[in-house]
């Protein structure tokens, strides 16, 4: 996967925009992993609204043609952009 660049981010941002994003609130005490489970389980539920917009980043981030991916290559992407350093500080 290369590094996520200035037009990653503007796909990021519509994708987040259709899905209509808010970070969920923590709850005290809650670690960090429940809390990044619930993350994950909103953006699961809602990506079918910005399905095409998370084809083009995933194609472009991968450079592979995704209909041709399995859906394990493709949640390890997602999974990777969600890890990237350049992901992460779009978010703070």
């Amino acid at each position: 996967m290369r590094k996520l660049n200035i037009d990653d981010t503007f796909l990021i941002s519509e994708i987040l925009d259709k899905m209509d994003f808010e970070f969920p609130t923590q709850k005290k005490g809650e670690d960090q992993s429940s809390y990044g489970s619930k993350v994950f389980s909103f953006l699961l539920k809602r990506i079918h609204r910005a399905k095409n917009e998370v084809k083009e980043l995933v194609a472009s981030v991968s450079g592979k043609d995704v209909n041709t991916l399995g859906i394990k290559e493709i949640g390890q992407t997602l999974k990777e952009i969600a890890e990237n350093e350049g992901f992460v500080n779009f978010l703070k």
